[in-house]
This record gives structure tokens, sequence and C-alpha cells, in this order.
């Protein structure tokens, strides 16, 4: 019989270890650790528009293995305020905030350095080995044009879809696509609907087959958790919800 050139231990899924107690070797099942989203820093982004009222010291510790960004109003001096936006909005402004956001990726092309673009909220709380499933499918997907996030809404004249934005993604050639349209700098409303739609009339524009235009991709909701998450003895709250 030809041999394999392993040893046992790499046989067999256990490892060894001696107990002083009964001064025997025993044995341990292999520990599998989980994948994390550290093995994806290089390939994804997340982007967190932060108000004055929330904490980047919070998020930057929350999320400690996401490769993501801050951004803050234009006068906001924290010092863990990754970017800052280029002027100053109310909360019925947001979608112009949207707007400046992903315009910056058209100055600066920044997106071409990943696959996949996150938008996500301070006030969320998501279960990350589902986050990593996510991310996992839309990179290696990345060629196809992905939308990701819990549908909102859709627009009564082209049927536009819109995702929820407390996290939504796309893989980054929406975002070239996005930055290849004009686009009228938006007013008050909705900003997740702003975007939603925006991309979807871009996206049309060009007129691409059906295997290359928009797939929406539904997030599982039970596992994303928005503004408060309960359960056994905890008991979290965050967001606009704690100044009303």
């Amino acid at each position: 019989m030809k041999e394999s050139g392993k040893t046992s231990s790499q046989l067999f899924s256990y490892r060894k270890f001696y107990h002083e107690g009964f001064n025997g070797t025993f044995i341990r099942p292999r520990k599998v650790l989980p994948p994390t989203l550290l093995s994806f820093r290089d390939d994804y982004l997340v982007l967190m528009p932060l108000s004055k009222n929330e904490d980047p010291v919070w998020s930057k510790n929350l999320y400690s293995d996401f490769n993501f960004v801050t951004i803050c109003d234009k006068n906001d001096t924290r010092k863990d305020c990754d970017m800052h936006s280029p002027r100053l909005y109310n909360y019925y402004e947001l979608p112009k905030k949207t707007f400046d956001m992903f315009n910056s990726f058209c100055e600066t092309r920044a997106h071409e350095q990943y696959k996949v673009i996150l938008k996500m909220d301070f006030d969320i709380f998501i279960d990350k080995q589902y986050l990593y499933k996510v991310i996992d499918y839309m990179v290696e997907n990345h060629n196809k044009r992905i939308y990701f996030g819990d549908p909102m809404g859709r627009s009564s004249d082209d049927n536009n879809i819109a995702m929820n934005g407390k996290v939504y993604g796309v893989t980054s050639n929406i975002i070239s696509d996005y930055c290849s349209c004009t686009y009228r700098k938006p007013n008050t409303g909705l900003e997740d609907f702003w975007f939603g739609y925006a991309v979807g009339s871009c996206v049309k524009e060009k007129k691409y087959n059906v295997e290359d235009s928009l797939l929406y991709y539904h997030s599982l909701e039970h596992l994303i958790y928005h503004k408060k998450y309960q359960r056994n003895n905890v008991n979290y709250r965050s967001g606009r919800i704690l100044f009303e």
C-alpha cells in the first residue's frame, strides 16, 4: 500500500494533549474556526454615514473586523471620522448626503479597488456569519450587477426597486454604471428610495440583456436588527429612537 506521506495528526481530526492528573495522553477534536470577514478585507468596503449624535468609536469596536469607513458631516471634528461630507444636511436632506457620498466614488474611482460596496446605518446589529455569506456570494459573483437588501418600495413609473437604507450593498460595477449616468440633485425625501431609483433608471438606460441587468438579492431580515436587539439578558437600543 502506498504511503500518504501524512502524519497521524493530519490524517485524523483530533489533537493530542497530556493530562497530568491521569498521567496519560488524551485527545480533543480539532478546533474549527468559523470564517470571518477579515478574509475579504480587500474585496469589499462598508460606508457608514454618521450624524453628530452617533458614536464612531462604538462602531469601530463593534465592527472591528469590517473594512469600513465612517462618513461624518462637514463640521464634525471628531478624530474617529474617516471622511467628511462636502456640505451640511438636516434629516430631511439625506438624499443629498447619499448623492454626495456616491459621487465621491465617481471623482476618485475608489470603488474600482473593491468588488462589493455596502452602505450600513449606525443603528444596526447584524449577524456576522450571515454577512460573511452575503459578501462571499457577492464577491464570487462580482461580475454580475447584484443589489442586496430589504426591498422597501417600487417606483410607480418604471418599477425600479429600492432597498431599505439600514443596510444595502451593490457589486462595484453598479457604481461604475452610476458614475456614467447624469442625475438631478435630489431635494428632500428618503435617501434609500433615491439611490434605488437612480441606480435602477441608470442600468435600464444601458439596455443590458437580462443576464447583465440588475439582480435583486433579498436579505434575511431575522438576522438583521434595526435600532434594537432584545434576547436573554441583552436589551440594546440605538439610533434616533433614543431622542424621540
